[in-house]
């Protein structure tokens, strides 16, 4: 009775704070703080939807369904991981299931919106009203009654899991220990982790950590993999058609020969880009027959004016040609023609006999490029840290980045099975690059896909494990 007292004491508490908190941005909203330094927080608070409206909207999508799945992401990067599993409940045939997406994040919701799925009658993306009480989160399961509510990797929020456990089962994917907790902290993690039927791990070592830390029992937990591998392997397979459209595009010009090999280089900085061009520079000075050319094709990671010249400029101290996708996707056909859009003089350099290396200056084909490739660099790790290694790894190419590689777990992956090269230099990467014959990045390609392949899977393990949970699942593919 003493701790049924208190714990309702405590929920009271907590939502009146949260009450109070959106008070306070009410005041803000018609106040001169919206022309102030505190103006850019206003309006981002101000931003999130008032509970009964957002209620209304569901309730009317809510009608047209059978049942509801409701998914609670923090941004962009959570949405993509969930949407193996996101899809594949959309896919049902008799779209039996309201997918309903709420985000922390307001440019999570924005990416989410902008994507073509966006426009599926099944799907509801949503941002998170602004507080966390269980009073607000129950308008909307009181609406959606959701046969699952499923959080994606973190957002714990103690309101919406204790309202979400009432309507039904609750689970975790992602879920992993990253760093160590304070005392108080592991604390209120384990009484939130309460509040879950299933909790997916990436790894056994998540699992260990999860129960020994935090009490989770294990009839709660299961490693169940990243579903970000299924993600990239199915934007991989969807977009085969886009990638062999770049190859066309660029052979059509005769940018890049037909039977040449090419090194795409992806998410680069002007450091990455310097080492790979003196690379580049002996690669094509050691004497090598037509088969066995290389092409390079950078993909800078800012495409903002100021970053291409910079890109540009590299190349042409170099003697290189550059040679933007956009110029060319707008049918500029001579490389005269191209280099006087960009108002600059004989920028053919003195080095003509070089050939052209493509520059994609256009946002969101890096997936799609590496599809053209035969290796990959990915940049960022020589001065800062590694960016996307599973988009190249997935379509097996060789692959290459810089010592900071630690904040990747598929990168130290990769390398601990000698399967990615760190370089540290034009050095280091040429010989690295050089050493990639026929048979070497043939067999690169296997050993790397086997290693992906061994890693997909974690959706499927997800959705037969749901319908254990509920028999909503029982007949989902």
């Amino acid at each position: 009775m003493a701790w049924f007292l208190l714990k309702e004491c405590l929920t009271i508490t907590y939502s009146w704070l949260w009450k109070f908190l959106n008070f306070l941005v009410f005041l803000l909203e018609s106040t001169p703080f919206q022309r102030t330094r505190l103006g850019h927080i206003t309006a981002q608070l101000c931003q999130r939807p008032r509970v009964r409206d957002l209620a209304k909207e569901l309730l009317a999508a809510r009608q047209l369904h059978q049942d509801c799945v409701v998914f609670f992401c923090s941004s962009a990067g959570e949405y993509e991981q969930a949407r193996p599993v996101i899809d594949r409940l959309l896919a049902e045939p008799h779209q039996r299931f309201l997918v309903a997406v709420f985000f922390y994040s307001i440019s999570g919701v924005t990416f989410a919106r902008a994507r073509p799925e966006a426009q599926k009658t099944s799907l509801s993306l949503n941002l998170a009203p602004l507080t966390d009480s269980p009073w607000d989160w129950g308008w909307i399961f009181a609406v959606l009654r959701p046969a699952m509510t499923t959080v994606v990797r973190h957002e714990i929020w103690p309101g919406f899991l204790a309202t979400a456990a009432a309507y039904g089962p609750v689970t975790m994917i992602g879920a992993s220990v990253q760093s160590v907790d304070s005392t108080s902290a592991k604390i209120l993690k384990k009484w939130l982790y309460s509040y879950f039927t299933k909790i997916y791990c990436l790894s056994q070592k998540d699992y260990a950590s999860l129960t020994n830390l935090y009490g989770v029992t294990a009839q709660a937990l299961m490693v169940a993999g990243d579903t970000k591998y299924d993600r990239v392997a199915q934007r991989s397979q969807g977009n085969e058609g886009v990638a062999k459209a770049w190859v066309q595009n660029l052979t059509t010009h005769g940018r890049i020969p037909p039977y040449s090999k090419i090194l795409v280089a992806g998410s680069i900085y002007p450091r990455d880009t310097e080492i790979l061009l003196d690379s580049y520079l002996k690669i094509l000075n050691r004497g090598r027959p037509r088969e066995d050319l290389w092409n390079l094709v950078l993909v800078p990671h800012k495409i903002d004016g100021p970053s291409i010249q910079e890109i540009a400029d590299l190349c042409l101290g170099r003697g290189f040609q550059p040679v933007l996708t956009s110029q060319r996707s707008r049918g500029v056909d001579s490389q005269d023609e191209l280099y006087k859009e960009s108002g600059e003089k004989d920028l053919m350099g003195d080095h003509p006999k070089l050939p052209a290396v493509i520059i994609v200056d256009q946002m969101g084909f890096l997936a799609e490029i590496y599809g053209v490739g035969h290796a990959a660099y990915v940049g960022g790790a020589l001065h800062h840290q590694v960016h996307n290694v599973l988009e190249p790894a997935i379509k097996g190419l060789s692959l290459a980045w810089g010592p900071r590689y630690t904040n990747s777990q598929e990168a130290e992956f990769l390398v601990n099975l000698k399967l990615a090269q760190v370089v540290t230099s034009a050095e280091s990467l040429y010989n690295w690059w050089d050493s990639l014959d026929k048979s070497r990045l043939q067999r690169n390609h296997n050993q790397i896909l086997d290693a992906m392949t061994s890693m997909l899977g974690a959706t499927s393990r997800i959705l037969k494990d749901w319908q254990k949970i509920s028999n909503s699942f029982k007949d989902l593919d």
